[in-house]
């Protein structure tokens, strides 16, 4: 499970949070919290030995060519072990760049974004007590959701119906759409489109992502070749109903390499190669 985990860029957590004595739990009661923490000492404890293990065999190896690189890893190490030993996750620690560097492949898990999902009682989806006392340790994303709603609302089979039942139960959106927002803040993830002739396609990058780098999303070439992207913001193409309608409005955008990408921009990229 743990080689699994090194792989993402988040871990998250579905956590019961709901009430049914048809359901066994196997701790006997429910309680979200002991739950999380169980979770996070498994991690902990895991991170942890693989931080003793590393220091042992630095303090074995100890070569004199590499000696400046082996004791700035020393002293990071130490400073997770420490991080660690007081139950703390790694990713609460602000490394700058070159520390980043040396634990880039390191298989740490609690350096991890952390998204609890908690699955509650259809009565309780707006009681927000339980996820103030989640986010409450900074760092980590929380959404509260009802398994048994999702999976009714999944078995209809048109949209109409869908809308139809969450509007019945005073619910604005599905569970997912929910989980994908809370999911992008933490990671700092934004989405940009492309609009092609047969499509319209969404895109993910880090907030911040320079208009070049956004290209090579698309394409290596376009990014390579890079002369200018042509933007255009989501509000005004459904304000006005058309790309057209925007560029004759002198909305669309002229951008060149220094542009940070925004959420929701529409983007048609120049370029030549």
């Amino acid at each position: 499970m743990f080689k699994s985990l090194e792989e993402v860029d988040a871990i998250c957590y579905v956590i019961r949070a709901f009430k049914d004595e048809t359901i066994f739990h196997i701790d006997g009661s429910i309680d979200p919290l002991r739950d999380i923490k169980k979770i996070d000492s498994e991690l902990l404890l895991k991170d942890l030995a693989f931080v003793e293990l590393r220091l042992e065999r630095l303090d074995k190896e100890k070569k004199k060519e590499k000696r400046g690189i082996q004791e700035k890893e020393r002293e990071l190490l130490l400073n997770f072990k420490a991080t660690l030993e007081q139950e703390r996750f790694l990713f609460t620690l602000n490394l700058n760049e070159n520390e980043q560097k040396i634990v880039n492949n390191y298989p740490l898990l609690t350096l991890k974004r952390k998204l609890i999902v908690l699955n509650v009682n259809e009565d309780k989806l707006d009681n927000p007590n339980l996820l103030r006392k989640i986010e409450s340790d900074g760092n980590v994303g929380a959404v509260q959701i009802s398994a048994k709603i999702e999976q009714e609302l999944f078995q209809l089979e048109s949209k109409k119906e869908q809308e139809e039942f969450l509007k019945e139960l005073g619910i604005g959106e599905p569970a997912t759409h929910k989980l994908t927002r809370v999911a992008y803040q933490l990671l700092g993830l934004i989405s940009f489109f492309t609009i092609g002739k047969d499509e319209v396609r969404a895109w993910s990058v880090r907030r911040g992502t320079l208009a070049p780098q956004a290209a090579g999303k698309v394409h290596s070439d376009i990014e390579r070749g890079f002369i200018r992207a042509q933007v255009i913001k989501c509000a005004d193409l459904f304000r006005l109903g058309s790309k057209q309608a925007v560029e004759k409005a002198g909305l669309a955008l002229l951008k060149g390499k220094d542009y940070p990408v925004e959420d929701g921009d529409i983007i048609d990229f120049r370029f030549s190669v």
